[in-house]
């Protein structure tokens, strides 16, 4: 099955027809053990993956500024994030704890409005507001933003 799908649909190179191969049977035995533990090893990534995207659906991205560096370093460790702008204070809590599995002390919440920026020749264009979250974690844990999870 290296193949893949390419390899059921080969072309004949001397009269360009399309020639069908079936794939080797397996035994009933063995079919159904096969599709037991892919079935079992589908399903526990995809609950993981709904968890995950739960997550990555609140918490959009960490933010690395100067500022946001200097506030992970005093103190308890903390890490800014960007967040959906529909996001509470306890879902962003939640989704941090399942990102990154640390105990989260509190969250701070920072709605920035959209605003229009100034040109020479007057106004300008608007930029989007968006809203940001302090997470602080317990002190002592250790959260390493750059192994921001995906879903894979």
């Amino acid at each position: 099955m290296a193949a893949g799908i390419r390899g059921l649909f080969k072309k004949d190179k001397k009269n360009d027809a399309v020639v069908t191969t079936q794939p080797p049977v397996a035994s009933a035995q063995n079919k159904s053990d096969a599709t037991e533990q892919q079935s079992a090893k589908s399903f526990a990534k995809k609950k993981h993956a709904e968890k995950l995207s739960v997550a990555l659906r609140t918490i959009l991205h960490p933010l690395v500024t100067e500022k946001t560096a200097r506030l992970g370093t005093e103190g308890e460790p903390s890490v800014t994030f960007r967040v959906l702008a529909s996001a509470t204070k306890s879902d962003v809590k939640r989704a941090a704890k399942e990102l990154y599995g640390a105990h989260v002390t509190s969250v701070q919440v920072i709605n920035t409005p959209q605003r229009q920026t100034r040109t020479r020749f007057g106004a300008g264009r608007v930029k989007k507001g968006h809203k940001k979250a302090i997470v602080r974690f317990a002190p002592g844990s250790t959260v390493d933003i750059t192994k921001f999870p995906t879903i894979s």
